[in-house]
């Protein structure tokens, strides 16, 4: 399991063209995962340790989040600026509408679903009602900003 982990890391890392974060796991909320900028790495709940496909849509949604963090920074279109809006007023708590509906969380959904089906062949199905018709929309939209392959 870590092996694995380690290398969809590998390939996320290369992917995106950001730094290897590395994964560690630990007591937080259950089902859930954050990008931890303070300890430069992603934090998974221990009760999916044992879960590569949990792990795996953890892992891919973190990754994308820091993406977006240096797609901020490096950019000054309109995406950049509507994510660096929400990052200033972001919306943690899953249980929220508010949160889905960031563009922000839509965008890592939307590539987890993307890159676990393109490089994993694994479809992911969402638990929130009509999530996956909003994040098919948006994959079929947004292409330019999910398919970052270099030799395209």
């Amino acid at each position: 399991m870590e092996k694995k982990i380690e290398e969809l890391c590998n390939n996320l890392s290369e992917y995106l063209d950001i730094d290897f974060l590395p994964v560690k796991f630990d007591k937080i909320n259950p089902d859930d995962s954050r990008l931890s900028i303070k300890d430069n790495c992603i934090l998974i709940n221990n009760d999916l340790k044992d879960n590569f496909i949990e792990c795996a849509k953890c892992i891919v949604h973190e990754y994308r989040h820091a993406w977006q963090i240096f797609y901020v920074y490096e950019h000054n279109d309109k995406i950049a600026l509507k994510w660096k809006e929400e990052y200033s007023s972001y919306h943690s708590s899953s249980e929220s509408d508010d949160y889905f509906m960031q563009t922000i969380e839509i965008d890592a959904f939307a590539f987890t679903k993307y890159y676990i089906k393109r490089f994993l062949n694994i479809d992911i199905v969402n638990h929130v009602k009509g999530f996956d018709k909003i994040l098919d929309i948006y994959i079929d939209n947004n292409k330019n900003l999910l398919e970052l392959d270099k030799n395209k």
